[in-house]
């Protein structure tokens, strides 16, 4: 049976409930602190050979960040972020909504080798999670809700009335990892 917290829930995080609030906090630009050490140290290991910096970052992305896909899909009064995270646990992630992004952060805590990248005692054993999707329409935050059940995460978002000015600005697409992007995921 799905879970499901309304936004700005001050939600401890358990084996029952989706942790879901208005504040990504500072974790997303840790993070991508860690990617762009991670980045440097493969172009000093690669001699400071110049003009492989994508691929620098992408191959630091693939080892630090938990491959995330999420969908967005549209209706006439709410958008639905959807999101398969199979093997990871409710306390693994958390989910902020804000009024025009989504962003799903956290630790996979899944076993492997100890990459050493870890901070303040985070993902030193599995990879971080970190996907920012931007929505193609303004959302009421204290109305969005999560649930997660089976592997599936499901975030519902009424959307919020617009400007004219709002209602033209074209859909974003989902700003998440490279790795994401390049490969197609």
């Amino acid at each position: 049976m799905p879970i499901e917290v309304r936004a700005g829930t001050k939600v401890r995080k358990s084996r029952r409930h989706v942790k879901i609030t208005n504040d990504p906090g500072d974790r997303p630009g840790r993070i991508l602190d860690a990617v762009a050490r991670r980045a440097y140290e493969i172009f000093e290991n690669r001699g400071r050979v110049r003009g492989h910096d994508l691929d620098d970052w992408i191959q630091a992305e693939s080892e630090l960040i938990y491959p995330l896909c999420l969908e967005i899909e549209e209706r006439r009064d709410a958008l639905t972020v959807k999101g398969d995270l199979p093997g990871l646990d409710r306390d693994e992630f958390e989910v902020s909504v804000q009024p025009q992004a989504v962003t799903v952060t956290g630790e996979c805590k899944q076993s492997g080798s100890d990459n050493g990248q870890g901070e303040a005692g985070e993902s030193q054993n599995g990879k971080w999670i970190l996907r920012i999707v931007e929505l193609p329409a303004l959302v009421m935050v204290e109305k969005a809700t999560a649930s997660f059940a089976g592997g599936q995460l499901k975030v519902i978002l009424p959307k919020a009335a617009t400007s004219p000015d709002l209602a033209r600005k074209p859909p974003q697409t989902d700003m998440g990892s490279a790795v994401a992007a390049k490969s197609g995921i």
